[in-house]
């Protein structure tokens, strides 16, 4: 007896997943609400917001000029006629270089680690973190976190990338930077 329950209930709960697998698959598909569509699109970069290199973004505690931004496999100092060091990245993989200049706008010292963020967005997901490498004058780089700039004085300052090589070879693909200081947002269509 118990056997025939169990082979009744099973015959049962079959039908019923089989009804339920059927009908979703005639069920009309759900239209998009006006919100769903807007947030499906992505949303124009106001210009205020946009740079570029060559371009300097001012708040009322820093000034950023943004001299070069490229893909590169080895970041040097500026100046290479003496004992420097150097970033080389790893095996298929390449550094997103930002090189800018930081003045600091602010009546105490800042630490360079402190003055910005700056995030790659691959491809509308697929996100990197740079990390700042400051130029320490002497042919070399030091460490950000130990590094301050002084006030009404401007340092050099290498933001660095790590990301695989196909973020420089898909060239049909978006890349987004995108810099955060003082709590606003730049941002840069690189492509």
């Amino acid at each position: 007896m118990k056997k025939i329950v169990i082979f009744v209930a099973m015959i049962i709960l079959s039908f019923s997943l089989f009804g339920c697998k059927t009908l979703s698959g005639i069920m009309p598909a759900k239209e998009k609400t006006q919100e769903e569509e807007m947030a499906a699109k992505p949303t124009p970069i106001p210009e205020s917001q946009k740079i570029a290199p060559g371009g300097v973004i001012t708040t009322e505690n820093i000034e950023i000029t943004i001299n070069k931004i490229e893909f590169t496999n080895k970041v040097l100092p500026n100046d290479t006629t003496s004992y420097n060091t150097w970033f080389e990245s790893d095996e298929g993989k390449v550094f997103l270089h930002i090189d800018v200049d930081v003045k600091n706008l602010h009546e105490n010292d800042r630490m360079c680690d402190s003055i910005m963020s700056v995030t790659v967005d691959y491809n509308d997901g697929y996100t990197y973190t740079a990390f700042a490498v400051p130029e320490d004058g002497y042919q070399s780089f030091s460490d950000a976190y130990i590094t301050s700039i002084a006030s009404l004085q401007t340092l050099g300052v290498r933001l660095l990338t790590e990301c695989p090589d196909e973020v420089e070879t898909s060239t049909d693909k978006p890349l987004l930077i995108i810099f955060r200081i003082d709590g606003e947002e730049y941002f840069y269509q690189m492509r």
